[in-house]
Protein backbone atom coordinates (compact mmCIF):
# COMPACT_ATOMS: atom_id res chain seq x y z
CA UNK A 1 0.00 0.00 0.00
CA UNK A 2 0.99 3.28 -1.16
CA UNK A 3 1.62 6.23 1.58
CA UNK A 4 -1.00 8.39 1.13
CA UNK A 5 0.31 12.11 1.21
CA UNK A 6 -2.20 14.11 0.95
CA UNK A 7 -2.52 15.31 4.32
CA UNK A 8 2.17 16.04 4.06
CA UNK A 9 3.71 19.17 4.10
CA UNK A 10 6.04 19.93 0.92
CA UNK A 11 8.90 19.14 2.72
CA UNK A 12 7.11 15.32 3.60
CA UNK A 13 6.48 14.72 0.22
CA UNK A 14 9.78 15.58 -1.50
CA UNK A 15 11.37 13.05 1.83
CA UNK A 16 9.24 10.46 0.79
CA UNK A 17 9.85 10.63 -2.90
CA UNK A 18 13.75 10.61 -1.93
CA UNK A 19 13.15 7.87 0.18
CA UNK A 20 11.07 5.64 -2.69
CA UNK A 21 12.87 7.11 -6.18
CA UNK A 22 16.41 8.00 -5.15
CA UNK A 23 16.78 5.40 -2.06
CA UNK A 24 14.71 2.46 -3.38
CA UNK A 25 13.43 1.89 -0.41
CA UNK A 26 10.41 -0.35 -0.40
CA UNK A 27 6.70 0.64 0.61
CA UNK A 28 6.64 -0.72 4.06
CA UNK A 29 9.94 1.28 5.00
CA UNK A 30 8.36 4.22 3.42
CA UNK A 31 4.84 3.80 5.40
CA UNK A 32 7.04 3.29 8.14
CA UNK A 33 9.56 6.18 8.27
CA UNK A 34 5.77 8.00 7.65
CA UNK A 35 4.04 7.01 10.53
CA UNK A 36 6.75 8.34 13.24
CA UNK A 37 7.24 11.44 10.94
CA UNK A 38 3.72 11.61 11.19
CA UNK A 39 3.27 11.65 14.66
CA UNK A 40 6.84 14.05 15.29
CA UNK A 41 4.60 16.48 13.09
CA UNK A 42 1.62 16.06 15.58
CA UNK A 43 3.81 16.26 18.54
CA UNK A 44 5.04 19.42 17.36
CA UNK A 45 2.21 21.16 16.44
CA UNK A 46 0.86 20.36 19.56
CA UNK A 47 3.08 20.88 22.00
CA UNK A 48 5.60 23.50 20.21
CA UNK A 49 3.10 25.60 18.22
CA UNK A 50 0.32 24.97 20.03
CA UNK A 51 -2.04 24.34 17.64
CA UNK A 52 -5.89 23.31 18.04
CA UNK A 53 -6.17 20.34 15.19
CA UNK A 54 -3.37 18.53 15.41
CA UNK A 55 -4.55 15.70 13.16
CA UNK A 56 -3.95 17.92 10.10
CA UNK A 57 0.04 17.70 9.54
CA UNK A 58 -0.10 20.09 6.07
CA UNK A 59 0.29 22.98 7.72
CA UNK A 60 3.10 22.53 10.20
CA UNK A 61 5.93 24.76 8.83
CA UNK A 62 9.67 23.16 8.20
CA UNK A 63 10.64 25.70 10.93
CA UNK A 64 8.96 24.10 13.56
CA UNK A 65 11.07 21.40 12.37
CA UNK A 66 14.31 22.68 11.73
CA UNK A 67 14.07 24.31 15.52
CA UNK A 68 14.36 20.82 16.94
CA UNK A 69 17.84 20.11 18.41
CA UNK A 70 18.88 17.00 19.82
CA UNK A 71 18.48 17.76 23.32
CA UNK A 72 14.91 18.88 22.76
CA UNK A 73 14.68 15.55 22.24
CA UNK A 74 16.16 13.82 24.64
CA UNK A 75 15.14 16.43 27.01
CA UNK A 76 11.79 17.31 26.93
CA UNK A 77 11.04 13.33 25.92
CA UNK A 78 10.22 14.08 22.24
CA UNK A 79 9.59 11.00 20.67
CA UNK A 80 10.71 9.28 23.69
CA UNK A 81 8.50 6.27 22.97
CA UNK A 82 9.50 5.79 19.94
CA UNK A 83 13.35 5.56 20.62
CA UNK A 84 12.34 3.38 23.18
CA UNK A 85 10.64 0.67 20.41
CA UNK A 86 13.34 1.17 18.32
CA UNK A 87 16.01 0.21 20.83
CA UNK A 88 13.48 -2.61 21.53
CA UNK A 89 13.55 -3.83 17.85
CA UNK A 90 17.13 -3.59 17.88
CA UNK A 91 17.88 -5.73 20.91
CA UNK A 92 15.51 -8.56 19.61
CA UNK A 93 16.96 -8.40 15.94
CA UNK A 94 20.31 -8.97 18.02
CA UNK A 95 19.01 -11.40 19.98
CA UNK A 96 17.24 -13.21 16.55
CA UNK A 97 21.07 -12.88 15.39
CA UNK A 98 22.51 -14.49 17.94
CA UNK A 99 24.51 -11.31 18.40
CA UNK A 100 23.16 -10.47 22.42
Amino acid sequence: MAVDMKDCPPYLREYIFYLRVIRNRSEKTIESYYIDLRLFLRYIKENIISAENCDIIADVPFSAVAGITLADICHKGILQGAVQQQAHKLSSGKQSCGTA
